[in-house]
């Protein structure tokens, strides 16, 4: 009997416990279990979930994750996935030459589907005049601002009209606590 290989994704879901979308987090891994998907769990109250799936195809993945989170919850959650390895690279970008380890200071990554570019990327730079620093990287949006002033950031309201696509945010710091704690070799 073969065994088929899994990878380790992590899975950042969209306005899960912001804007009166609370959802407990048994709740939250119940449709990820529903699907077959392993040695799930979730971080913080952060709408991050943590799972290993013989899935090869992400898109395909998304999409069963999407349609099982829209059945339970009774909603449209879009999901943003990464593996370990992708999570762990990105974990490791060094985004404002260490700017952020200034204190009072830290990077938020906004994770989006597909790479920032063309008239999308004028218009994401130009969000930047808000904020001490902005930079893109792949399929992903940073930008340094002041810790806890949430007027300092980008709202992602203003961040999904310039891209003309959803995005989700977490700091650069929670993605290094998921990656220390889940995805490290």
């Amino acid at each position: 009997m073969s065994t088929l290989k899994q990878t380790r994704y992590v899975a950042f879901l969209r306005a899960i416990n912001v804007g009166g979308r609370r959802v407990k987090m048994p709740a939250l891994k119940a449709p990820f279990e529903a699907l077959g998907l392993r040695s799930v769990s979730t971080f913080i109250a952060s709408g991050s979930v943590i799972f290993d799936s013989s899935e090869q195809d992400p898109q395909a993945l998304r999409a069963s994750i999407e349609g099982a989170l829209k059945e339970a919850l009774g909603f449209e959650v879009e999901t943003f996935l990464r593996t370990a390895t992708q999570l762990q690279a990105l974990s490791e970008v060094r985004w404002f030459d260490g700017a952020e380890a200034t204190e009072g200071l830290e990077v938020n990554v906004a994770f989006v589907s597909e790479a920032v570019a063309g008239p999308a990327l004028g218009r994401v730079m130009a969000l930047g005049q808000s904020v001490k620093a902005l930079t893109t990287h792949d399929n992903h949006v940073a930008w340094l601002r002041r810790k806890g002033d949430r007027k300092s950031g980008i709202a992602t309201v203003d961040l999904e009209r310039a891209l003309g696509a959803p995005a989700t945010v977490r700091t650069a710091n929670t993605i290094r606590r998921i990656v220390a704690r889940f995805c490290a070799a």
